[in-house]
């Protein structure tokens, strides 16, 4: 199949981007309220927050 390249205004490509991570937060919404709906999560105390983000918030971006 024939490709062109095109060159797209920055206003364009900011566009196009936004809605390709609008894409992944949706899908990422969507797996974590699944897991939520199997039984898989944490539930953490609000005082019990902020030390379990500072735990497992860098290994989650892995």
């Amino acid at each position: 199949m024939p490709t062109r390249n095109i060159n797209l205004t920055d206003r364009l490509d900011a566009f196009i981007e936004s809605g390709m991570r609008l894409e992944r937060l949706r899908a990422a919404a969507e797996e974590g309220e699944e897991a939520y709906r199997r039984g898989e999560f944490a539930d953490i105390e609000p005082e019990a927050l902020a030390s379990h983000i500072a735990r497992h918030g860098a290994t989650a971006r892995r």
